[in-house]
C-alpha cells in the first residue's frame, strides 16, 4: 500500500504520521510538501496513492504566501504587496484570499488517484464557519445562535444594542485568529487575542481587552472585509475558569478528548491555558461529559469525514453542549491516548480498514 500524507516536512503534525505509520509497521509515507504541491504544474500527478492524507498548510510563510497568491489569481487581481516582503510573523490579513487559493489547490487535488482520510471538500467545508454552520444545523448539533454578518462597525453597532455578549469570528480564521469575545454593557470592551500595531493585526499569544472604541473600529475595520459574523455568546461552565472541549472524533466515535480551562473567554491552550482533569471531570460529571461526546458525534455526522475536532461546550449549568466549531486539523492532541493510541494512530489505524 502507498500512503501520501501532503503537509508541510518540517511541522509536528508531519512527524506525528510518519511516527503513527512506524508503529502500525505500514510503509513509509511519501511526504509531499505543500510548497512542492502548489508549485507543480500538475499536483494531482505527485499525490497519488492508495490512501492521502491532506495535513495542515499552516505555519509556512512561503506556503502562505503561494495560497494568497493563488487567491488573488483567482480573483483576477495581483498579490498583496506583502507577498513579495519578508515575513511579518503573526499577521492577520488576506484570510479570504488564503482561503481561496486554498480551494484552488485543493479543486486541483481532487483529481488524485486514491481514498482520501478526508475528502478536500469536506476539508474546505470545515474551514468555512459559515458553511461549517450549515451542516451543523443539517446535523442537528446543538450551537450558538447566529447573530449575523458583521460588514462594517455600524452592524455591531446595531448588534450591540439587543445583545450584551458576542462572539466575532472570522469566517475563515483559525488557531483563535480574529476571534473576538464583545461586551457592550456595563462598557463597550473586545477581548481578543489580536495585537493591534497601528493599522496591521498580529495573532499573539497574549490576550488583550480594548476598550477605545477608536481601537475597536480599527480592528473590525481591518477583520470585516474577509468576512466576519456575530454569535450568540453561551456563558461556559467553569471550575477553576471557564471551560470548554475538544473531541476527537473517529469513525463516528468521540475519543480523544481534552478540556481547557481559561481564565478569559478564549480557550485555545496556545494561549497559554490549561488543560483540566478530564479523568476527574467524567467521573463526577458522566452525564455532562457524555452530553459533550454526543454533541462531538453529531456535528461530525454532518461530514463524510473519518475523523475531524469538535469544540464543544457546556453552559454554565452543565446541562446542555454547545458546538462551537469543528476542525478539519483538529487531531494535534500531545500527549493524549486512547488505550495508548495517539489520535494520528487511530485515524491511520481505522483508515487502513476501509
Amino acid at each position: 500500500m502507498k500512503i501520501t500524507i501532503i503537509g508541510n516536512p518540517e511541522n509536528r503534525r508531519v512527524t506525528y504520521f510518519m511516527d503513527a505509520a512506524r508503529r502500525l509497521g505500514v510503509p513509509t509515507p511519501q511526504v509531499v510538501s505543500w510548497l512542492d504541491c502548489l508549485r507543480h504544474p500538475s499536483p494531482a500527478q505527485i499525490c497519488d496513492a492508495d490512501l492521502i492524507r491532506i495535513d495542515s498548510p499552516g505555519e509556512n510563510f512561503e506556503v502562505e504566501v503561494e495560497l494568497v497568491g493563488r487567491g488573488a489569481r483567482r480573483q483576477g487581481a495581483l498579490p498583496p504587496s506583502w507577498t513579495s516582503e519578508t515575513e511579518d510573523r503573526g499577521s492577520i490579513r488576506n484570510q479570504r484570499l488564503w482561503f481561496d487559493g486554498f480551494k484552488d489547490i485543493l479543486d486541483e487535488l481532487t483529481q488524485c488517484r486514491g481514498h482520501f482520510m478526508t475528502p478536500p471538500s469536506e476539508i474546505l467545508a470545515m474551514f468555512d464557519k459559515i458553511q461549517a454552520r450549515e451542516r451543523h444545523r443539517n446535523a442537528g448539533a446543538p450551537m450558538p445562535g447566529f447573530l449575523g454578518d458583521i460588514d462594517a462597525m455600524d452592524d455591531l453597532d446595531a448588534l450591540a444594542k439587543d445583545h450584551q455578549r458576542m462572539f466575532i469570528k472570522p469566517r475563515f480564521g483559525s488557531s483563535a485568529s480574529g476571534v473576538i469575545a464583545f461586551r457592550s454593557r456595563p462598557r463597550r470592551q473586545m477581548t481578543t487575542s489580536v495585537e493591534l500595531q497601528g493599522t496591521r493585526l498580529y495573532n499573539s499569544l497574549k490576550i488583550r481587552t480594548y476598550i477605545e472604541a477608536s481601537k475597536q473600529s480599527a480592528i473590525i475595520d481591518a477583520l470585516a472585509p474577509d468576512g466576519l459574523f456575530a454569535e450568540e455568546w453561551i456563558p461556559k461552565a467553569s471550575r477553576g475558569g471557564a471551560f470548554d472541549f475538544r473531541v476527537f472524533v473517529v469513525a463516528g466515535k468521540a475519543e480523544h478528548t481534552v478540556m481547557r480551562v481559561s481564565q478569559s473567554p478564549l480557550t485555545n491552550l496556545h494561549l497559554g491555558n490549561q488543560r483540566g482533569d478530564i479523568e476527574a471531570f467524567q467521573a463526577a460529571k458522566p452525564c455532562a461529559f457524555r452530553a459533550v461526546q454526543d454533541a462531538a458525534v453529531i456535528a461530525a455526522s454532518g461530514f463524510s469525514a473519518l475523523t475531524c475536532g469538535v469544540d464543544v461546550a457546556l453552559e454554565a449549568t452543565m446541562k446542555r453542549a454547545y458546538v462551537l466549531e469543528t476542525n478539519a486539523f483538529g487531531d494535534l492532541l500531545p500527549n493524549v491516548f486512547i488505550d495508548g493510541k495517539d489520535t494520528y494512530t487511530r485515524s491511520l489505524e481505522e483508515a487502513l480498514k476501509r
